[in-house]
């Protein structure tokens, strides 16, 4: 049994003590994971992630975020708005509310729903170019009474703890797929849904409703176009570390 020690003190005042413990006790290693569990999305900012990654070579880090609260602000009015700005600049998120309200403001799309999921997407992958974890990999449970969702990210620098990740999800989960059409490798993106226990499914259009077989079509679309503008070939680790943050895969997927 280990011991539980309460630190009464916010997580960005505290982590560094907290840092230089594990590498005391972990010099070599120094393998550790933060599961920081926020109520919201401002109580980590972006500089301590980061600052963790430099310090500490083994760390991982579980991280949750609720992307519908900024979603909702930027869609309200101008206080709102400007309230919002300042949060997201003192969480160290550089991104412009009225980029958010742009895109829910979008006269061209008669789907609300898509519109809020395309915000979504910005928030994504402005919290992936930000954060300098090699793994970026996200997960949306959605509560059911509220029908808002909760993003779960999964960092690390280590591509064995990314596919272990992976790989706990394939093996105790059904995993529902969306291919959005883009170019190169799409994104495909995980959720839970409370109202399907056990099932994880896309919060987009159901394209694909099957599992590992659609990945696999997907991917074997997919890999062609990334291999043809490299004719001599990609070493398969390089590889991985091309498709790592875009879709949700595995090794023994890949390999297939």
């Amino acid at each position: 049994d280990y011991p539980v020690h309460y630190i009464q003190k916010k997580f960005e005042t505290a982590y560094r003590s907290i840092v230089d413990d594990i590498k005391k006790h972990a010099p070599r290693t120094q393998r550790c994971i933060f599961i920081l569990d926020q109520y919201g999305w401002s109580k980590v900012p972006f500089w301590v992630i980061n600052d963790i990654f430099d310090r500490l070579t083994d760390a991982e880090i579980i991280l949750t975020f609720t992307p519908d609260q900024i979603i909702d602000y930027a869609s309200g009015d101008n206080q709102k708005a400007v309230r919002l700005q300042k949060a997201l600049d003192s969480v160290g998120l550089n991104l412009e509310t009225r980029d958010i309200s742009d895109i829910l403001n979008s006269a061209n799309h008669p789907d609300k729903w898509m519109l809020r999921v395309a915000a979504q997407e910005l928030l994504s992958n402005t919290m992936k170019q930000q954060l300098n974890s090699k793994f970026f990999t996200r997960y949306y449970i959605r509560n059911t009474k509220t029908h808002r969702h909760l993003m779960l990210v999964h960092l690390s620098h280590h591509q064995t703890a990314h596919n272990e990740m992976m790989e706990e999800h394939w093996t105790n989960s059904n995993i529902h797929l969306n291919h959005q059409g883009y170019a190169g490798v799409s994104p495909l993106i995980l959720g839970f849904d409370g109202k399907k226990e056990g099932e994880f499914e896309i919060f987009s259009d159901s394209f694909f409703q099957d599992r590992e077989e659609k990945v696999v079509t997907i991917l074997s679309d997919q890999i062609p176009i990334i291999l043809s503008v490299h004719p001599l070939g990609l070493p398969f680790n390089v590889l991985m570390g091309m498709l790592r943050n875009e879709a949700p895969i595995t090794e023994s997927i890949v390999k297939k």
